[in-house]
């Protein structure tokens, strides 16, 4: 699997879902509740993407922060959220007092997507966190990261405040065929990796590479070599109340995902409830996992008052799509 994704924590504790790339040298975090992630995996990541500021999806915050402060390292961690985040990391960040950084190489970037763009400031441990210059803004997209191998995309929900919803979504994969290998007659060796990253590149047809002493065009190998590998896909969406406009948008943000992570915080004799916590039931959740046409939904985020109920989240799910966890 190009994605390992694990909640850290139970259904219904804080949010927090880990996730190692294949190839892709950090890691990646979805929300920040309260873990206990220790600090070499905490050192690893590279981007924290937050769906909203409530204590249950934001209190891992210090825990986060320690290990970069206590271990060097010339790093800038991204951070983004909805409305509200640039502001809201700087005073999680002014609760302390930093005189003693003015050596590290440490920094933050802070991301917020707004409707009319996304608005960014970072802040410099050797600065004692306070910013220099004023917030930057660009023009609004839903692709908030874009690498060689994967991208991750954003939609706005409506959790009575803007919350996040995101995919991960991984590249198109070029594998080698080796049969066609053998048949030309070519070597395997470092010149295949060479190739497919040049083939994923976009490398005109005409360009030619050496295949370990043999030179040949990019094009004829293609059509000789590669086989297309479709990427596969991850969601997740939580805390969003369940009506038309937010279904639509959480519905082509997860669509043909391969591995669906969605709330179900009540059950169907407390949709009145959910509605005006601005949450969903498991059926809905359902409801959306088939809307999307998603491979298999987990589901999270029960309330508490459900302890001991699983199995009556999951057959409201499956009343209405088949496979769930």
């Amino acid at each position: 699997m190009p994605f390992r994704a694990r909640m850290l924590n139970g259904k219904s504790e804080d949010s927090a879902l880990y996730v190692e790339v294949q190839n892709w040298h950090s890691t990646l975090l979805f929300d920040c509740g309260q873990n206990r992630l220790p600090f070499g995996e905490l050192l690893r990541l590279s981007d924290v993407f937050l769906s909203h500021m409530h204590m249950d999806h934001w209190i891992g915050f210090d825990h986060l922060l320690r290990p970069h402060i206590n271990v060097p390292q010339a790093k800038t961690l991204r951070i983004y959220g909805p409305k509200g985040t640039v502001d809201k990391v700087y005073h999680k960040l002014q609760g302390y007092t930093w005189n003693l950084t003015q050596d590290s190489v440490f920094a933050i970037e802070a991301r917020e997507v707004l409707p009319e763009g996304i608005r960014s400031r970072t802040y410099a441990c050797n600065r004692a966190f306070e910013p220099e210059g004023e917030a930057r803004m660009e023009a609004r997209t839903d692709v908030l990261l874009d690498t060689p191998f994967f991208t991750v995309r954003c939609a706005i929900l409506d959790h009575g405040i803007p919350c996040l919803a995101f995919s991960l979504e991984e590249k198109t994969r070029y594998r080698v065929d080796r049969e066609a290998l053998d048949r030309l007659g070519l070597p395997e060796g470092p010149w295949l990796a060479r190739f497919k990253d040049r083939v994923q590149a976009g490398a005109p047809d005409s360009e030619e590479i050496d295949a370990d002493g043999h030179k040949a065009r990019i094009g004829d190998l293609r059509k000789q070599l590669i086989q297309v590998v479709p990427g596969h896909k991850l969601a997740y969406v939580t805390d969003t109340i369940y009506n038309d406009e937010t279904v639509a948008r959480a519905v082509a943000l997860a669509r043909g995902a391969d591995h669906f992570i969605c709330e179900a915080v009540f059950l169907e004799e407390d949709a009145k409830l959910a509605e005006q916590n601005f949450h969903m039931t498991a059926r809905q959740c359902g409801l959306m996992a088939r809307a999307a046409g998603v491979r298999r939904v987990e589901i999270v985020h029960h309330s508490r008052r459900y302890r001991g109920k699983d199995a009556q989240f999951l057959a409201e799910v499956r009343s209405e799509f088949p496979h769930v966890c």
